[in-house]
């Protein structure tokens, strides 16, 4: 069976145009309103330790970052190796 296209008029496509120039805006104005940034409180903290731990596992920053992420994805605990006491997680 072949699906017989619909074929959208001009004002459908200039209002599904418009849709995305909205979303996109928006999109913007919410990084912006973010609002988390170098000087933001704790990124002092967060920075020493990814350095700690890149310097422990000779590993480069950005590896470090993506294996937070991915553990961060899968819903993990990270847990100190020596007091197993939970440092990331939900």
């Amino acid at each position: 069976m072949t699906k017989t296209r619909v074929r959208r008029t001009v004002e459908q496509q200039i209002a599904d145009m418009e849709a995305k120039i909205k979303k996109l805006k928006n999109r913007g104005e919410r990084k912006s309103q973010a609002g988390l940034g170098k000087d933001s409180e704790g990124m002092a903290d967060l920075s020493a330790a990814i350095d700690a731990v890149c310097a422990a596992n000779k590993a480069a920053v950005s590896d470090v970052i993506m294996a937070i992420a991915r553990v961060r994805r899968a819903r993990l605990i990270i847990t100190s190796s020596k007091n197993k006491n939970p440092m990331i997680g939900d």
